[in-house]
């Protein structure tokens, strides 16, 4: 338990709203879980589909690229911000 608490210090702090660290703690487990999910993706891509590293690498490079995109809100685009003025 000790070491849960100092891993948790080390990731938020110390001042942490007591009311906000089962918040913190389900966010942070969900982001771990995701990842995992991904690491398996990528395990069974390479097994099952005999799919390559790089092209392995360059799913991910272009997931990640389209993501980018995709949560880009177009309300901080410059064009937006001087038509809105």
């Amino acid at each position: 338990m000790v070491v849960l608490k100092r891993l948790f210090v080390f990731i938020w702090g110390d001042d942490v709203d007591r009311a906000i660290r089962p918040v913190l703690a389900t966010g942070f487990s969900g982001t771990l879980a995701f990842s995992a999910g991904w690491s398996f993706m990528g395990i069974w891509a390479i097994k099952e589909l005999g799919a390559g590293s790089g092209q392995l690498g360059f799913a991910y490079l272009v997931g990640a690229f389209l993501a980018g995109l995709w949560a880009t809100p177009a309300a901080t685009s410059p064009t937006t911000s001087a038509a809105a003025r």
